[in-house]
């Protein structure tokens, strides 16, 4: 029995030592097939990494397709009207202009997105949709058919729906040209009578020397994800842009908002609309982040976050600067020095303090001068708000209110700075203040007024005009070195012959100095200037704050 038990205590030492050795090989086993290159927590990983991905990638498609049904179900191309349908967001009011209102003077009244007589921009009407936000009087639950008094209006943008155009004639070149329209399908590139619609590269311009044969879709509304958005495009393809109506103002009188922007400065938001204080004493910087605030969570407008509030581009200037030159703006696609829109020329004489409390106000949006080449309307007022802002200002050069039309028209001596002729276009986009673009000739040494967006690269928000070869880069040395002639859609290069007084179309100027720190590209000029004033005027600016020099804002709504 003695030698039995001995005998089994033997097997049992041997059999554990056995199982110890077997588990170790287990476990070393079990950890590679868990951790290794090809184990299980890895793969798993990889499993999970791949299913996010295809995540995004079914949420892109989905999201494609839901744009592809969308426009095959015509809910986003309006067929009959023959335009992209206005994309509209939460904070957005439709508007019409009546006409038969306030006593043949017109008034503003809410409409349904369904109303015939909300939009058409075909060539005669020129009624680009209005929308106003709900930063005024009233909201969304407003009844349809409210009139809107001018002071209970929010603040409005005005739809431009994603087209291609060809330049017919003048190509780099002044003062004349013309310029054609064609409003394309949705997201395509396809337009309703199958016009030929080509890439603009060096191929089909012969490096750059002449416009491509067709059409080229606006880069405005076009992805610029493989491109580097070198000529300002967005991050996806568009059906359209919404565009600040007026010049950004600050708060005029009570209705306005008082709310202010915590991260710029403790600054008001601003307001888009006519007979307002033009916000200036702003720099670049400035106009960048108080129009990226549009869409926070403590904006007046009513506005969700998806409203993709910015500071306009060069490229979305030049958008709206077509379209009014083409057949369905003012000048019916006739570019010559008679078809000049005219110019907000409405100043003041620096008596009237900033709201912001910095310096004093130049120059009032929403006003129109009696010609198109007016000297500046320079007033003194040490009176109400309410007397400086009347129909009609001055003796001798006049300015008169945007709401100022002739008796049951929607157009008058108050339209004429409209892009459109009527009350139904984009205003102060020639003199009022100067309106700083979120672009820029890339030189960040000299962009410490704009540092927030001039990083030296493209993006959908900012555009960095490329520094080739040179190395203090300004307008003029920009221009001469060719640093303009592979950018289209911006009336820049485009339009202009060269640098110099009335070397682009109307016989505007691109301005010619040698100031090497202004790499920044203010657009429309100001009231009291005649040089770079219009539609293809540019001039140069170190990006700093000035008594005359503002901003405006878009909204892209995907």
């Amino acid at each position: 029995m003695r030698n039995f038990v001995k005998k089994q205590n033997g097997i049992t030492l041997i059999a554990l030592v056995v199982t110890i050795i077997v588990l170790i090989i287990l476990a070393g086993v079990s950890i590679a097939m868990l951790v290794g290159e090809n184990g299980i927590i890895t793969q798993a990983q990889r499993a999970a990494q791949e299913t996010e991905q295809a995540k995004r990638d079914e949420e892109a498609g989905l999201s494609s397709l839901e744009t592809a049904i969308q426009e095959a179900l015509g809910n986003v191309y309006n067929e009959e009207k023959g335009v992209n349908k206005p994309k509209l967001i939460t904070g957005m009011i439709p508007v019409k202009f009546d006409t038969s209102k306030n006593g043949g003077k017109g008034n503003w009244v809410i409409c349904s997105e369904m109303d015939e007589e909300w939009y058409n921009y075909d060539e005669t009407d020129k009624r680009w949709a209005n929308v106003m936000l709900c930063d005024g009087t009233y909201d969304e639950n407003t009844p349809i058919g409210t009139e809107i008094q001018e002071k209970d209006l929010g603040s409005m943008f005005v739809w431009i729906p994603r087209y291609a155009y060809k330049i017919t004639s003048g190509y780099h070149d002044a003062p004349n040209g013309g310029i054609d329209v064609k409003f394309l399908i949705g997201t395509t590139n396809e337009t309703a009578d199958a016009s030929n619609v080509n890439e603009y590269n060096s191929e089909t311009t012969n490096n750059y020397t002449k416009f491509p044969d067709g059409y080229v879709v606006h880069p405005a509304f076009q992805n610029g994800q493989s491109t580097g958005y070198q000529n300002g495009e967005w991050k996806k393809e568009i059906t359209g842009i919404w565009v600040a109506k007026f010049e950004a103002g600050i708060k005029t009188i009570e209705e306005d908002t008082d709310k202010t922007v915590s991260s710029v400065n403790n600054y008001y938001y601003p307001v888009f609309k006519g007979r307002k204080y033009a916000y200036n004493y702003v720099t670049v910087n400035d106009c960048y982040n108080l129009s990226l605030a549009l869409d926070d969570e403590q904006n007046p407008y009513g506005l969700s976050d998806n409203a993709n509030s910015h500071l306009m581009k060069d490229s979305e200037w030049g958008a709206v600067a077509y379209l009014s030159m083409s057949q369905y703006g003012y000048s019916g696609g006739e570019i010559n020095t008679s078809t000049v829109i005219y110019k907000n020329n409405l100043s003041l004489d620096e008596t009237v303090d900033n709201p912001n409390n910095i310096g004093k106000i130049y120059s009032i949006t929403g006003y129109s001068a009696t010609g198109e080449k007016e000297p500046g309307n320079k007033i003194s007022i040490n009176t109400s708000v309410e007397e400086l802002l009347t129909d009609e200002i001055g003796s001798s050069n006049k300015s008169y209110a945007w709401t100022v039309v002739d008796n049951g028209k929607d157009s008058g001596l108050g339209t004429k700075a409209s892009t459109t002729g009527n009350i139904y276009g984009i205003y102060d986009m020639s003199g009022g203040v100067t309106e700083y673009m979120a672009t820029y000739i890339n030189n960040v040494a000299y962009a410490e007024y704009g540092n927030m967006l001039a990083t030296g690269k493209s993006t959908y928000l900012a555009t960095a005009y490329p520094n080739e070869g040179t190395i203090e880069a300004e307008l003029n040395t920009a221009y001469g070195a060719n640093i303009f002639n592979k950018i289209y859609g911006n009336a820049v290069y485009e339009t202009s012959k060269n640098v110099g007084i009335g070397l682009t179309w109307f016989a505007q100027t691109v301005e010619n100095d040698s100031d090497g720190n202004e790499v920044f590209c203010p657009r429309g000029g100001s009231s009291n200037t005649v040089s770079f004033v219009g539609l293809c005027g540019l001039s140069d600016s170190d990006g700093n704050a000035h008594n005359s020099s503002g901003f405006r804002s878009v909204l892209i709504v995907e």
